[in-house]
């Protein structure tokens, strides 16, 4: 026996045994990917323990540091020049990247960057965009400055056509109203009716060009090839409560919102039409098994959950895996991303704390373990009913409690704790 009976002479301090488990001890559920299974320890197991008391010390989740690599393209066009291709008969059958193709180059703008940022131990998704925000900003700047000499041309052209026809417009009012002052003086009938004639078409001509200084300010909003902004290119992570997931995404608030909400910026943006592109190294499939390995290289798709396994977004939904993008060395380093409107990342861990239940506290509320990142003191014990070889523990977002977390793969946590002997004694 682990803990035999002695002499009461020779009986010694019962010690507990400490224990640590960390993810990689255990067994993910394949049906329930928020579910870990752990073996208890074989000797405390097989022991004449009498009652099946354990104590938990620490729980803990151990977030990595990761390198975050990828490409993200964003291609901006105007919706008059879509809507108008679309709707023709001919171009029925045809998608949008084909769509996009017949667009004219002077009215669609394309730009890229390569990433290369890190998410710390500590950091969240904020991290994340904090990295990306200064080469968007510099990036779009450097873009639209590119055009702008270009546009600011055609504006010029405009704003003098404007000119012209205001001009006009000022020199028609003076002569009506020089003109009604003129009928009212007038006793006689056909002098009076002829100039009368005369003041409509006046009128008239100002009403038509007020009407094209109106059309061409609303052409000036739509000059030359599109610039970019920060509405082109959000990062936002929510709860979906209804399907009990947390997912991320990235979108333009261009392609969804109306002015009512985002103001003047958002209406004048409201023109165009946003297509994001984001391109990185998925883990490999052989034989429709994916290889697991811990490395550097999959951060990016483990922080995002982008795998072919079981509650994981499939890459194919990213990716045109018949666009491989090879290196000097002629090494796959990564596929083209298929243009979408926005990209949506279910089951994707927020990186903060959790709460945990567990088989070990049936006899707590709702099998309620205790929440991660946290020493317990005084320890939390338990009493086991059961004679389980080994026991489950779940994890569920420290912020929303119903939303179970799949941990990512190369994250970990770690959990310490006591098993008593046959004679207990508790520490603390």
């Amino acid at each position: 026996e682990m803990y035999p009976t002695l002499n009461p002479i020779q009986e010694q301090t019962p010690i507990p045994i400490e224990y640590a488990y960390f993810l990689e001890d255990g067994e993910q559920d394949p049906n329930k990917p928020n579910r870990y299974y752990f073996n208890f320890p074989q000797d405390w197991v097989t022991s004449n323990r009498g009652e099946s008391i354990i104590g938990v010390r620490s729980i803990w989740m151990i977030a990595r540091r990761r390198k975050m690599v990828y490409t993200i393209k964003l291609r901006k066009y105007y919706r008059s020049n879509y809507n108008e291709l679309k709707e023709k008969v001919e171009n029925k059958n045809k998608t949008d990247d084909e769509i996009y193709e017949l667009i004219p180059e002077n009215r669609k703008s394309e730009w890229s960057t390569n990433v290369i940022t890190w998410m710390e131990s500590y950091g969240y998704f904020r991290d994340f965009w904090n990295g990306l925000m200064p080469l968007i900003n510099d990036g779009f700047k450097a873009y639209n400055s590119s055009i702008e000499s270009s546009i600011k041309t055609e504006i010029k052209i405009m704003d003098r056509k404007i000119e012209m026809l205001e001009k006009h417009i000022d020199e028609s009012t003076n002569k009506y109203i020089d003109l009604m002052v003129l009928i009212e003086n007038e006793t006689d009938a056909n002098t009076k009716a002829q100039m009368t004639e005369q003041a409509k078409k006046l009128k008239t001509e100002m009403e038509e060009k007020n009407k094209e200084i109106e059309k061409i300010k609303k052409e000036k909003q739509t000059v030359g090839k599109p610039t970019f902004n920060r509405l082109d290119l959000q990062l936002d992570g929510y709860y979906d409560y209804q399907n009990l997931k947390r997912v991320q995404e990235i979108y333009a608030i261009t392609n969804r919102y109306d002015s009512d909400q985002y103001g003047v910026m958002a209406k004048n943006n409201l023109i165009y039409y946003v297509d994001i592109s984001i391109s990185f190294y998925p883990r490999s499939v052989i034989n429709g098994v994916q290889d697991n390995t811990i490395d550097q290289k999959y951060d990016f798709v483990d922080v995002f959950n982008i795998g072919i396994n079981a509650y994981q977004n499939n890459p194919a939904k990213y990716l045109d895996m018949n666009k491989p993008i090879i290196d000097k060395k002629g090494n796959i380093v990564g596929y083209e991303g298929k243009w979408l409107r926005e990209l949506k990342f279910d089951y994707v861990w927020d990186r903060h704390s959790c709460k945990l239940y567990s088989s070990i506290a049936e006899e707590s509320n709702k099998g309620y373990l205790g929440n991660s990142q946290i020493y317990f003191n005084p320890i939390k014990y338990f009493k086991l009913n059961s004679t389980d070889q080994r026991f489950w523990v779940e994890f569920y977002s420290g912020r929303h409690n119903k939303i179970p977390v799949s941990v990512p793969l190369n994250e970990s946590f770690i959990i310490e704790m006591i098993f008593l002997p046959f004679k207990k004694m508790l520490y603390i």
